[in-house]
């Protein structure tokens, strides 16, 4: 899970960056993309949170009960 502080600066970073290239271009289509990256990010944390970076641990495998055979082949 992603702390809270690392979601806050990764929003700063973003928008920080979003609002610099509006500023550079001055359209409406840049500011209402501002918009949209900035709603994007404080919805979902960041898009990078969504990607899974370290793989679930998988539970270990149930025993077989006691006399259990496993037979290979035919």
């Amino acid at each position: 899970m992603i702390r809270p502080l690392r979601i806050l600066v990764l929003f700063l970073v973003a928008a920080g960056l979003t609002l610099g290239v509006t500023a550079l271009t001055s359209s409406a289509l840049a500011y209402a993309l501002a918009g949209v990256v900035i709603v994007v990010v404080v919805l979902f944390g960041t898009p990078f949170a969504l990607v899974q970076t370290r793989p679930r641990k998988q539970a270990a495998p149930e025993p077989e009960p006691a006399g259990f055979v496993r037979r290979v082949g035919f």
